[in-house]
């Protein structure tokens, strides 16, 4: 079949658009979008993207019924390609006149930014530029990521995107659901038991396949995945395994009659702790026990969450008259979905409200409060764009919680006046506490280069509290930050070297933010913690053997990469112990990069090595002028010749 590919010479973002000057019939076209080339010759491209739905296309391919010549546009964003190809899937020809993106971020001029970088070695200025391109993609004006619904009076508009949940759900657990469907192409999905506050989770996922009419029905429609008039059912956050998440598909269950697209049907959906079934126009489809799918599972099915609406690759459906009862009978949500001020905010696909940098341009589109540490910084040194970062800190600052603790990666499309409890596990704290840490260094460094005063004095009742609940988990006993209350921390052990090393950095930055607001009390309160941090770091992490700070103070034969890193960045480290520490880099040490501690088995092949980690490394080696270990980092892991 006819294929052609584009290569656009570095990552763009946009609504794919074609103009078509002619066509010899009806035609039908693949499109794949990908970062790099290899995704084009994959099935699913680079993709599906389906940890959250964060107004854009979920999926990397997309497949286009054109009839006559003029404008093909897509209405859904892809966030981030380099690569794209055409796959022409009818016997027909076609001339096209243009094949481009409508950007959703504006024109990149990497050469014309604020900021520039360049020294004697190109590969460096590549780097430079592949972090200023990347940031010139993954941080948006208000308003430039549209919503990937569509609220006509005929009900909610779903196509190709994963679910998107309802914030007002977020604590139901035992309910009756119903709603009303009509398959516009393909099918739709819904979904029930999704946990805001663990994501990664995802939960019960129903997709109901329409009978393929021939005359609408794409070529490539993946028939064995989905088979027509079949609800399948699966767990996780997709139907498919395509990143480290794990999904699992459970079963599939006829309908026994042929679901038409463009009829309307009504959908019943009963969850109980343990036992799902769906019911279409009152027939019931199935009844099951969750604990059955255990053995494919391997653990038990969570059946409480919120519930949402979504859609496979060139899927479609309008949604509408969604009402849920509990147990007793008694409503307990209903929102007939023909109104757009009010179902776009509450499921997530409102247009983004705020100036925002997320983690991605193309995957995990949200505003990961940990990574953001980079993102501020480039930021900085580049587009000079403040109104990104301080839009992204009052998004933060919106969903903190009343302990003030910070969100750890909201989303582009909900309301701000969504209780934040709504995103929190059982309402109450954020999962990753130590991203809250990274977030206080994050405000603290963009003080630095921006100097904006007046943000931080409109919004600084909401940083003492977030700083207040960083010092609540100061341990008496030990003197030490100890986070193990918490599930998961991301840079270690949760009263290790590396948070309590990092939470030295914060309450550093964010005492010199207190002095340039004038508030004596928390700029001494706040630099008296970071000395009494380290003095505490000291005594029980340092480990005079070894020379090292050890990963934790049960673990003396261990270290980490980011508490290194840290330690001398801070000064926690003094000349001796910086010296001492650095020695043990080579045995941290794995092409192309570090490993994050010694615990990571060194002669296991599936071992990750983190840039991100790698990144609180590098500005420690160039404050100790360790030019040698810096340059392995840049020559190695950051290295690009494209870009």
């Amino acid at each position: 079949m006819p294929y052609a590919t584009m290569d656009y010479g570095a990552n763009v973002a946009g609504f794919p658009v074609f103009e078509i000057i002619s066509l010899s019939g009806p035609t039908q076209m693949e499109v794949k979008y990908s970062e790099q080339f290899s995704g084009l010759l994959q099935p699913l491209s680079d993709g599906p993207s389906l940890f959250v739905s964060s107004n854009a296309n979920s999926y990397r391919v997309e497949t286009f019924n054109v009839t006559q010549p003029g404008t093909v546009r897509s209405e859904l964003i892809q966030g981030g390609q380099r690569w794209q190809s055409i796959r022409l899937l009818t016997n027909s020809t076609v001339k096209f006149g243009k094949v481009a993106f409508e950007s959703t971020v504006g024109k990149i001029d990497i050469a014309s930014l604020p900021g520039t970088f360049h020294s004697s070695n190109p590969a460096y200025d590549k780097i430079w530029s592949l972090g200023a391109r990347a940031v010139s993609l993954a941080c948006f004006d208000a308003g430039t990521q549209t919503s990937i619904w569509k609220v006509p009076p005929e009900g909610a508009f779903v196509s190709s995107s994963a679910p998107s949940y309802t914030a007002l759900a977020y604590n139901f657990t035992e309910y009756n659901l119903e709603f009303d469907a009509k398959i516009v192409h393909g099918g739709f999905v819904w979904a029930t038991s999704y946990n805001f506050g663990v994501r990664s989770r995802g939960g019960i996922l129903m997709n109901l396949a329409g009978n393929y009419p021939p005359e609408t029905t794409f070529s490539n429609t993946n028939r064995s995945l989905f088979p027509p008039s079949t609800v399948s059912l699966a767990y996780g956050v997709s139907f498919v395994n395509q990143t480290t998440l794990s999904s699992y598909q459970l079963d599939q269950f006829p309908v026994p009659c042929e679901v038409q697209e463009g009829t309307w049907y009504r959908v019943s959906t009963m969850v109980r702790s343990g036992y799902l079934s769906v019911s279409l126009n009152q027939s019931r489809l199935f009844n099951v026990s969750l604990d059955s799918y255990s053995s494919i599972t391997g653990g038990t099915v969570s059946s409480s969450g919120s519930f949402g609406f979504g859609a496979w690759q060139d899927q479609s459906a309008y949604i509408r008259n969604v009402t849920a009862w509990d147990t007793a009978g008694s409503v307990i949500y209903q929102n007939p979905m023909i109104d757009s001020d009010v179902v776009l905010p509450e499921y997530g696909v409102h247009d983004n409200y705020f100036p925002t940098c997320v983690d991605g341009a193309k995957r995990d589109r949200l505003v990961w409060l940990g990574d953001f540490i980079h993102t501020s910084r480039i930021v900085g040194v580049s587009t000079g764009r403040n109104d990104h970062i301080s839009g992204t800190f009052k998004q933060l600052l919106t969903y903190q919680l009343p302990t003030g603790q910070l969100p750890t990666a909201p989303s582009l499309g909900y309301s701000p006046d969504i209780d934040p409890a709504a995103f929190a596990v059982e309402g109450s704290a954020f999962l990753l506490p130590d991203y809250h840490i990274l977030g206080l260094i994050s405000f603290a460094s963009y003080m630095e280069w921006s100097n904006d005063v007046t943000f931080a004095k409109e919004n600084w009742n909401s940083w003492v509290s977030a700083v207040d609940w960083l010092v609540s988990y100061k341990s008496n006993s030990t003197g030490l930050i100890d986070l193990s209350t918490f599930r998961v921390t991301f840079l270690g052990p949760p009263s290790g070297s590396a948070v309590n090393t990092a939470a030295v950095w914060a309450f550093q930055g964010m005492a010199s933010v207190a002095a340039a607001v004038n508030d004596i009390n928390s700029y001494n309160k706040w630099t008296n913690l970071a000395t009494s941090l380290t003095q505490a770091i000291n005594v029980a992490l340092w480990d005079d053997e070894s020379g090292v700070y050890s990963i934790q103070s049960s673990d003396k034969g261990n270290f980490s990469t980011a508490a290194i890193g840290f330690a001398i960045t801070t000064g926690v480290a003094n000349d001796t112990q910086a010296q001492l520490s650095l020695s043990h880099l080579p045995s941290l040490k794995l092409h192309p990069g570090y490993r994050d501690s010694t615990t990571s088995n060194l002669s296991d092949p599936s071992v990750n090595l983190s840039p991100n980690i790698n990144g609180f490394l590098l500005p420690a080696l160039m404050q100790r002028k360790q030019a040698e270990p810096a340059r392995f980092l840049l020559d190695n892991l950051w290295r690009r010749h494209d870009c």
